[in-house]
């Protein structure tokens, strides 16, 4: 890699960074706004109480999971984009790094279709039977996972049959 385009790759981790954290604000609002009662009236800390009860509750968690399991994924893409920085495009920590965004896409995946269904039903009392949900999104970002995995375990294959040679 060119040393002209490290302060790109560095822009990218940072804005990656941005991003995750704007993304978990997000995420707590989101959460929050959907749950938490009307508090007009409220003390502080009532409402300070009310807050922390609703962050206990399963039904903040549950519908969080999936995009946890992003962040996970973006916090991967961040990693990938510090080793691109340091200047080795093809070493084994940005193997690792492609194999660790595959493995945190997977599980995007399988907590979509599988994780995610299951708690919601028995969180609402419902315990017969296994609901899936094949989504398209979570169905394409899981294969997508596996396609990285299988490319990077082959990158490491050829990675250390290249080093024999040398």
């Amino acid at each position: 890699m060119t040393a002209s385009r490290r302060p790109q790759i560095a822009g990218l981790a940072v804005l990656t960074g941005l991003v995750i954290v704007l993304l978990v604000i997000n995420l707590v609002h989101d959460r929050m706004s959907d749950l938490l009662p009307p508090t007009a009236g409220m003390t502080a800390g009532a409402k300070l109480g009310t807050a922390l009860a609703v962050m206990l509750s399963l039904k903040f968690w549950i519908p969080a999971i999936v995009p946890l399991a992003f962040l996970g994924a973006l916090a991967a893409v961040g990693g990938i984009f510090n080793r691109l920085q340091a200047g080795k495009p093809f070493d084994d920590s940005l193997i690792r790094g492609v194999k660790q965004l595959g493995h945190a896409l997977i599980v995007v995946g399988i907590a979509g279709c599988i994780v995610v269904p299951v708690l919601t039903a028995w969180e609402a009392g419902d315990y017969g039977g296994l609901p899936f949900r094949l989504a398209t999104e979570h169905v394409a970002v899981g294969l997508i996972g596996v396609a990285l995995n299988l490319v990077a375990t082959q990158a490491h294959r050829l990675r250390a049959e290249l080093e024999q040679f040398v």
